[in-house]
């Protein structure tokens, strides 16, 4: 099962993909070709294959490619499920600890921007559509998905649109720096440089 929220094809509401065939890879170099009409995740499990890095790697495929014949447009569900926390890989002493050596690191120079992430486990207990039914409304997003092939489940969304190609123009909308008032990203020197140096590297990127 796989759906999206309607923004991914500039409609409104929910579509639910007619599936032809769903492939499943370990390795970019398994990947010949990708058919026109192809929903593709690519895990972040690839970064060490592409940087030659010695990454934590998972038992899930790290890329997932979904043949699309047609969507149709289906309603939001509503039903109960249990979300509970069970564990998360930094506790807060060592997460504020990473911090601190992060800022240490961009005040020599060193780095300009790292992201310290922290993993958390849940235990889930219903029909994940709902999970994904819920998230969307709490965090309404352009880019969010809900693919379900059993044996695992992916609710994800995005606010942000890394690279798009129509014709010759290609688009990428990156975020750096969120508030509810428009006063204090403007006057915030942190968001201005951060904002600055997003684009700066998005350009580079793009070309």
């Amino acid at each position: 099962m796989l759906i999206l929220c309607g923004s991914w094809l500039n409609k409104k509401g929910f579509y639910e993909a007619e599936i032809e065939d769903v492939r499943f890879y370990q390795s970019l170099s398994q990947i010949r070709e990708v058919e026109p009409i192809s929903f593709v995740i690519f895990s972040y499990d690839l970064s060490g294959e592409i940087l030659c890095l010695n990454l934590k790697s998972f038992d899930l495929p790290k890329a997932i490619i979904v043949k699309i014949k047609k969507f149709k447009k289906i309603n939001e569900i509503e039903k109960p499920f249990r979300l509970l926390p069970v564990n998360k890989s930094l506790k807060d002493r060592e997460f504020l600890s990473g911090v601190q050596k992060i800022r240490k690191l961009i005040e020599e120079g060193t780095v300009y921007q790292i992201n310290l992430t922290n993993r958390f486990d849940f235990e889930f207990k219903g029909n994940p559509v709902n999970l994904f039914f819920r998230f969307y409304k709490n965090q309404p997003v352009p880019y969010g998905f809900f693919l379900n092939f059993g044996d695992f489940f992916v609710v994800s969304g995005s606010m942000e649109l890394f690279l798009e190609k129509l014709g010759e123009r290609i688009v990428s909308k990156p975020i750096k720096g969120t508030s509810k008032s428009l006063r204090f990203l403007q006057n915030s020197h942190k968001d201005k440089a951060e904002n600055l140096m997003i684009t700066d590297m998005m350009r580079n990127d793009i070309g």
